[in-house]
């Protein structure tokens, strides 16, 4: 980081002068003090810091007990606690990690719930077929996931987190990958919805498998195996 005392009238720059290279508290102090005014956004990758936020915050409306509500608010005020650490570390912003940043915010929390925050909130949700899908916490309505149509085939009871609290917004895509259809409910889907989408899909793609009951067939990944 540079120093430098600059003399000006509204945005044009009068003077300019260099000073000496500040020490270590200094420049930790002016980095949480921009992060402070600028935002998370300002870090390189604060991505699984946001997703962190949102998890907590989520946990918080639906069990309440000693999750923050207001955990955004909480990082902001006691940012030389967990931020401050690590710059002490590396001294710039450009050289954190988005996981250590996240992991760093954490450490606010009261034990157990960093361990329990992993459970009733996970990062990733595992679909029929076996793939694993990133749970979108930052989605309108929501956490979110995505998979195909036919991946989800056999799912008897919705997805949800939260110890069942908070039921996923479910994404069933196309074999192209498109949005057909968007369910907290998918027993009921398959029952109600289902047939409606089912009639045109098998004329779109007609080497998938679109069965006549999806709650009981066999989840897959892949389209039909040829007929030799």
């Amino acid at each position: 980081m540079r120093a430098r005392r600059t003399r000006r009238i509204g945005s044009i720059v009068l003077e300019e002068t260099p000073l000496p290279s500040p020490g270590p508290e200094l420049v930790q102090a002016a980095l949480i003090e921009a992060v402070r005014e600028t935002g998370f956004s300002l870090l390189k990758n604060s991505g699984p810091l946001e997703s962190a936020i949102h998890r907590i915050e989520l946990l918080a409306s639906a069990i309440g007990n000693t999750w923050p509500a207001d955990f955004r608010t909480m990082l902001i005020e006691r940012m030389d606690d967990w931020l401050g650490p690590l710059l002490t570390s590396s001294g710039a912003l450009d050289a954190l990690d988005g996981g250590q940043i996240a992991d760093a915010a954490l450490t606010l929390l009261d034990w157990p719930l960093p361990r329990d925050l992993a459970r009733l909130a996970p990062l990733r949700w595992e679909t029929p077929a076996g793939r694993i899908v990133e749970i979108d916490y930052s989605a309108e309505g929501g956490p979110r996931v995505e998979c195909k149509v036919q991946e989800a085939y056999g799912l008897g009871v919705h997805p949800a987190i939260a110890d069942g609290r908070i039921p996923l917004t479910v994404a069933l895509l196309s074999p192209a990958m498109r949005p057909v259809a968007m369910t907290r409910d998918l027993p009921a889907f398959w029952r109600g919805g289902y047939s409606d989408m089912r009639k045109d899909m098998r004329g779109r793609y007609p080497k998938h498998d679109w069965p006549d009951d999806p709650a009981a067939a066999t989840p897959t990944s892949r389209a039909k195996p040829r007929q030799h």
